[in-house]
């Protein structure tokens, strides 16, 4: 992969080596400039979760610490969205690996042929109905996460916003994210 300017938001799926009973989550991370090699591979660090639907810009917020292995993973806040429905545990404070969606060659085997290419899509190409919260679009984004992972009964029901940005991603199967986009990192 060659260096091209990002300015981005990543997106991670949080993997607890520990215990697989831990939620998993999808975060999101304002501050890397460069496209490396950093991007498909793993970083370990310590994680904090916000409140279940008290994020400030998506369900929730996740916060890094003591990043090690990742140079365009650094210590912050994260945008935060959830891959495992009905799962109320949080972490505070717990150390965690971090897995890129960009290769599938690192994910743990219960990871793996997940659509993290559509996944990447609806994070790059959200949609915001008329007249949604804040809250109702978090939901929106949430939700088509979720159907995309085979969740045939997400908590917040299937709003129209949700279904179109399923079918946007299934119509875009394949997507890679490029310079400036959201990346999935597990």
């Amino acid at each position: 992969l060659c260096d091209v300017k990002k300015i981005f938001s990543l997106t991670f799926v949080l993997m607890l080596l520990a215990s697989l009973s831990l939620p998993n989550y999808v975060l999101a991370a304002p501050q890397a400039e460069t496209y490396t090699a950093d991007y498909l591979s793993s970083a370990s660090a310590t994680v904090r979760y916000s409140d279940w639907l008290a994020g400030s810009s998506s369900t929730l917020d996740i916060f890094l610490s003591d990043v090690v292995g990742n140079a365009n993973l650094l210590d912050g806040m994260y945008v935060g969205w959830c891959i495992q429905p009905g799962i109320t545990g949080l972490l505070h404070g717990e150390p965690a690996v971090i897995y890129s969606s960009l290769n599938e060659e690192i994910l743990p085997s219960e990871l793996v042929g997940l659509p993290w290419d559509k996944i990447n899509y609806v994070l790059n190409h959200k949609i915001r109905g008329d007249g949604k919260t804040d809250l109702d679009f978090f939901k929106d984004v949430q939700t088509a996460i979720w159907l995309l992972l085979g969740d045939d009964n997400p908590e917040f029901g299937v709003s129209s916003e949700a279904q179109q940005m399923v079918d946007d991603a299934n119509v875009n199967a394949g997507f890679v994210p490029g310079n400036e986009d959201f990346v999935a990192f597990i």
